[in-house]
């Protein structure tokens, strides 16, 4: 005669003591020995795995609208009661919570205009800006009349970095297609303010010299202002009639 075995199926995951109305009375339990006022209602059950589950409990705090508790709780095969892993005040998946903005890597954060006098800002590794194969400099046409300093250096602007460069000068403030250059009567080119910089920029680059203008900036020559030296306002010079009269004179 065959002997038979009793075999014990496992939970489904509806009907697990992570579900319980133990656990949730022991997750309730451990969120209120951190703030005993502070525990709302019971508002969700996430499983983690077999084993583990976070309940969650809506937060009565003063100043947390839109936080909730997690208390995470877990539970051997077979077990019939949970144990507490961890406890947490958090901001809801979809609440209003104020949270604090994604982490960003310091090489990251940096920005146009950050570096200020004293600070100091060395390249990141691999920069490709940079290279330090002679060859592959994109000044390598006026290096050679470059002073010593230049042959004792480790780094040379790189192709790319030229290229990066050109393509901001172009699309910045000072380019052909920027609000000044759109309204400029004349072009930049024409002006006697302009300093050409030739190679290895180009023919197409110059620096302003023009105080009242984009004084010591990189110029598109097909940018503008309104500070160009050929430029006029179409007005005639007002003429002096008559003596000024000062009546605090008497």
């Amino acid at each position: 005669m065959m002997s038979t075995r009793t075999r014990r199926h496992a939970r489904s995951p509806k009907h697990s003591v992570l579900h319980s109305a133990h656990a949730v009375s022991a997750a309730r339990a451990a969120a209120q020995d951190t703030d005993e006022d502070a525990v709302g209602d019971h508002i969700g059950v996430r499983i983690i795995d077999e084993h583990s589950a976070i309940h969650r409990f809506r937060a009565e705090l003063p100043g947390y609208q839109g936080w909730e508790w997690q208390v995470v709780v877990a539970a051997a095969p077979g077990a019939d009661q949970v144990t507490i892993s961890e406890v947490a005040l958090v901001p809801e998946p979809h609440g209003e919570a104020l949270r604090a903005p994604e982490w960003v890597p310091y090489s990251d954060r940096l920005r146009p205009g950050d570096l200020k006098p004293g600070d100091i800002m060395p390249p990141e590794p691999g920069d490709e800006r940079l290279t330090e194969d002679p060859e592959y400099s994109a000044t390598i046409a006026t290096d050679a009349d470059r002073s010593r300093a230049h042959l004792e250096r480790q780094y040379f602007l790189s192709r790319a970095g030229l290229k990066e460069a050109t393509a901001r000068w172009r699309t910045g403030e000072f380019g052909p297609n920027s609000e000044y250059a759109e309204k400029a009567p004349l072009q930049c080119t024409t002006c006697a303010f302009y300093i050409p910089l030739g190679q290895p920029v180009g023919t197409n680059f110059g620096v302003c010299a023009n105080e009242y203008a984009a004084d010591g900036h990189v110029v598109h020559a097909t940018a503008g202002c309104g500070a160009h030296s050929e430029g006029s306002t179409g007005m005639e010079p007002a003429e002096r009639v008559g003596n000024p009269f000062d009546d605090e004179a008497f």
